[in-house]
């Protein structure tokens, strides 16, 4: 049986999804889907939220920015972490390893020159991310506020608001509810890192 497309695993929940349960009322993630492509025991964790889009491109909201033929790359809302950080991120079906190739964080410059290669590319725009420390993703993820999910193609390829959500969410009534105060997934000290540059995950 053929497997399912998935993001090659690099550390710990790296290329994995978040699924917020329902019960999770944080505003900033009830029935978010969050793309996790960073995870680590030492460094925490970072993720964008796949399903909340701002209804723009760069080309609208940046109409004085030479975009060219990023103008109609479309917007997210990538978590509530540093709203005014555009992130860039891409992802292409490498049939050779038979995954997911993911660009997190890259330039301008590297995101044209995907769309340009002549391969079928996904780039979109986030606007902020979601990030976790060291061990606060774990607690969240013992207190059931989140359900882990593997990437599948279908997945990626969707822009839809909370019906990208329903989908994942529809065996989630199975699982406990979250435990009273759950750990805040934002980072009120400001401690995390910022998302890298330019960085690919293979």
């Amino acid at each position: 049986m053929e497997s399912s497309p998935r993001f090659q695993a690099l550390s710990g929940l790296s290329g994995s999804l978040l699924v917020a349960h329902p019960t999770l009322q944080d505003p900033n993630f009830e029935k978010t889907v969050i793309l996790l492509p960073m995870h680590s025991d030492e460094g925490g964790a970072l993720g964008v939220i796949l399903n909340r889009p701002t209804g723009q491109t760069l080309g609208e909201k940046y109409p004085d920015q030479a975009f060219d033929k990023l103008a109609n790359i479309r917007i997210f809302e990538g978590g509530p972490v540093d709203h005014s950080q555009l992130i860039l991120t891409a992802w292409k079906w490498d049939a050779n390893e038979n995954s997911h190739k993911m660009f997190f964080g890259i330039s301008s410059e590297h995101a044209l020159n995907l769309i340009e290669s002549g391969e079928d590319v996904t780039v979109r725009a986030y606007l902020g991310y979601a990030g976790w420390s060291a061990g606060q993703l774990e607690a969240e993820l013992e207190a059931h506020a989140w359900i882990t999910k593997p990437i599948v193609t279908e997945v990626l390829d969707q822009e839809e608001g909370t019906e990208l959500w329903d989908q994942l969410a529809e065996d989630a009534e199975a699982a406990p509810p979250p435990t009273p105060n759950p750990v805040d997934s934002i980072d009120p000290e400001g401690s995390l890192p910022p998302p890298p540059e330019d960085l690919d995950f293979n």
